[in-house]
């Protein structure tokens, strides 16, 4: 069987890296009032889609163990400071 040779193809796609950057720049451009409504429409097309997967169990158990994750963090900050707070810090 002969080689093929690659074909010439004259569509270019930008590296993802430029699209992410391009993207960013552009909400960085919104104002307030515009971010915060295309947060929420993210938001919900994100819920639509997790709804509709075949792993929606699984990834809402990940969501949800990593909502534990932040509280018990955000838990331990807020004991911390309260400790070196009252005195009772002794490190």
């Amino acid at each position: 069987m002969a080689a093929v040779a690659p074909m010439e193809i004259p569509i270019r796609f930008p590296h993802p890296a430029e699209v992410i950057a391009e993207e960013a720049e552009k909400f960085r451009r919104l104002d307030a009032a515009r971010r915060v409504r295309e947060l929420g429409e993210s938001t919900e097309v994100a819920l639509w889609l997790l709804r509709r997967s075949a792993r929606s169990a699984e990834i809402k158990a990940e969501v949800d163990e990593f909502e534990r994750e932040w509280q018990r963090a955000q838990h331990k900050v807020f004991e911390d400071y309260e400790r070196s707070r009252s005195g009772a810090d002794t490190d």
